[in-house]
């Protein structure tokens, strides 16, 4: 699976088990800002970040995280990193 097929999936499931909603999986996109267009809260940002580290098996610093406003952002930054 791509790296971005991955980071969709992950924030989707994110979303899904931590919101109150279920959110519809056309609204994720590469450019999507995880709080302003996905209704990512502070709670669901840590989890997201936990998933993250869990699964590519790297540490993210909360500075970095702060920075990470998208998926495409963040698929950058994993790729350097990975």
């Amino acid at each position: 699976m791509e790296l971005m097929d991955n980071l969709k999936a992950i924030c989707r499931d994110v979303i899904n088990t931590h919101g109150e909603f279920q959110i519809d999986e056309s609204k994720i996109t590469s450019d999507a800002d995880f709080y302003n267009d996905l209704g990512i809260d502070s709670l669901m940002a840590v989890a997201f970040m936990v998933e993250l580290q869990r699964t590519f098996k790297i540490r993210i610093s909360e500075e970095d995280a702060i920075k990470i406003r998208t998926l495409s952002e963040l698929e950058n930054y994993l790729q350097v990193r990975l």
